[in-house]
Order: structure tokens, then C-alpha cells, then sequence
């Protein structure tokens, strides 16, 4: 019984501290890498071997909200809004991609002296993350994706499994 309650005000805890948190707009850690054609925002957390968390499109640092606590007890958490968006700006005349986004993320470990990181993307992140690992790959140590894919236009006929 003493258990479930330890268990219970510590998911508790977990879940105020997320709802509660300044993920991706706070003052105290918040930093700004200013580039020819962006401002990148970005946090880092905890100690560590560094990992880059990149969001999903539309999204910005607080996608992790819950995971950032966790992973800073373990990782130097860098948590960055992709250009364009969350707190990011872009003023680059060409079109974004996700090599783009890749520079950035190469730009942010440059200027926090990283020689190789982690990367935990989902979604356009995992994609920013599989073009690191392909232009850098020197650069990275492990690479997680979730919801990524390869070809952004999704699936054609003659990829689809047949029952």
C-alpha cells in the first residue's frame, strides 16, 4: 500500500511539473543563436552526454514537455525550436528544408563546442535528425525517431503491404 501512494504523489508530481513548466519560454535558460537568416531559440537541461530534442513541424520545445524533466537526469537536454517556428524567426529567402534544418542543428552544437551528439526527433524532427546523421555523420552518436520518414511524400502503391 505504501507503494501505490509513493507511486501516486509521484506521478502526481510529474504531472504538475510538466503542466507547470516554462518549456520553450523560459527566461532562465532560454538562449538565442543568431544566424545570417534566423534566430534560433533553444534550452539545454541537465548534465551529460548532450541530446538534441527537435519537435514536429508546427510544434516547438514544449512538444517535450514531459520528457524533458526525465531526460535531464540523465542528458545535457538541448531542446530547440526549429527556425520558423516556436520561438524561432527565419528571414532566409529560399525555401526551408530539412538540410536546412540540419545546419541549424550543426550550428547550435558548434556554438555549445559539441562535437558529437544525440538526437531524439519526432515527426519533421526525426526527419532534421536522419539528415544530420547523413550530411554529419561524424557528427552524431545515436539518432531516435518517431513518426519519420525517408521520402516526406509518404507512401507510394508499391510500398503499401497487401494483406
Amino acid at each position: 500500500m505504501k507503494k501505490v501512494f509513493v507511486l501516486i504523489i509521484l506521478f502526481i508530481y510529474s504531472i504538475s511539473f510538466a503542466q507547470n513548466n516554462n518549456f520553450g519560454k523560459n527566461p532562465a535558460t532560454g538562449k538565442i543563436l543568431q544566424l545570417a537568416d534566423a534566430d534560433i531559440y533553444y534550452e539545454v537541461y541537465g548534465k551529460g552526454e548532450p541530446l538534441f530534442l527537435l519537435h514536429g513541424n508546427g510544434g516547438s520545445i514544449d512538444a517535450f514537455a514531459k520528457e524533458i524533466p526525465e531526460l535531464s537526469k540523465h542528458f545535457m537536454v538541448v531542446a530547440m525550436d526549429t527556425r520558423g517556428q516556436g520561438q524561432s524567426t527565419d528571414t532566409s529567402k529560399e525555401p526551408l528544408t530539412y538540410r536546412k534544418f540540419a545546419d541549424d542543428v550543426k550550428m547550435l552544437a558548434d556554438e555549445l563546442k559539441l562535437k558529437k551528439i544525440n538526437i531524439l526527433g519526432w515527426s519533421d524532427g526525426g526527419i532534421t535528425g536522419l539528415e544530420f546523421a547523413i550530411k554529419y555523420p561524424h557528427r552524431v552518436k545515436k539518432v531516435i525517431t518517431s513518426g519519420a520518414n525517408v521520402f516526406p511524400e509518404g507512401l507510394g502503391e508499391s510500398e503499401v503491404l497487401e494483406k
